[in-house]
């Protein structure tokens, strides 16, 4: 007798961005919004990225990767001298 396993697996399209990619994406879009600002959220002892004015959670990775492009500009923001607090993208 034959054991049923469930469906085929499928197998990964190349050519379909991976979830990382499709999350780095749409922060970058919601980054775009008009008086959008990436922040540093700590509460509660933990930390967390999140896209403002409505308070999206970000993945720390996500957040990185960001932060790291050269249209991201830190706003000087942070409670010691040279370590921002949040970011916003600038306009081409």
């Amino acid at each position: 007798m034959t054991q049923f396993t469930g469906p085929p697996r499928r197998l990964t399209d190349p050519s379909r961005p991976s979830k990382a990619q499709r999350d780095l994406e749409l922060a970058t879009n919601m980054l775009r919004q008009p008086g959008a600002t990436l922040v540093l959220a700590h509460t509660g002892g933990n930390s967390q990225y999140r896209i403002f004015p409505d308070g999206w959670p970000i993945p720390g990775e996500v957040a990185t990767k960001l932060i790291a492009r050269p249209d991201v500009r830190g706003q000087g923001d942070g409670l010691f001298p040279g370590l921002d607090q949040s970011w916003r993208l600038q306009a081409k």
